[in-house]
């Protein structure tokens, strides 16, 4: 199996040495000729790694949170880029523990209201 940086260089040397058009090309080397136009994307190495700064300075803050960090610094423009590289990095919060109610105003509360109720229904002086 051959990859497509590999047909997109015999692509390019049909078409100079043998002054070929990129559809012929692209026919001849078994592709389509939109592998032959396709620019790679550039490296997000450096917004990778100061997401994880960021996320190590700011360990409470969620991804929406820091993607506002970010765009202030000009590093990123889509959410989602954001979002993405938040969970392959595996910087997702994890969710807080609920505390469990305090007793002693839980009991008040319902003691006021029993009391209360019977005074309404004429039971205590």
């Amino acid at each position: 199996m051959v990859r497509p940086a590999t047909k997109k260089e015999v692509a390019g040397y049909l078409q100079e040495q043998h002054a070929r058009s990129q559809r012929k090309a692209a026919v001849l080397v078994g592709t389509s000729s939109s592998v032959l136009r396709f620019k790679p994307v550039k490296s997000e190495e450096g917004l990778t790694k100061r997401l994880r700064e960021l996320a190590a300075q700011r360990p409470r803050f969620g991804y929406r949170r820091l993607h506002v960090l970010l765009q202030r610094e000009e590093l990123v423009q889509n959410h989602k880029k954001t979002y993405r590289l938040y969970k392959q990095e595996k910087l997702h919060l994890r969710p807080q523990k609920a505390q469990a109610p305090d007793q002693s105003r839980t009991r008040g509360t319902a003691d006021t209201f029993h009391l209360q109720r019977a005074v309404d229904d004429g039971l205590r002086p």
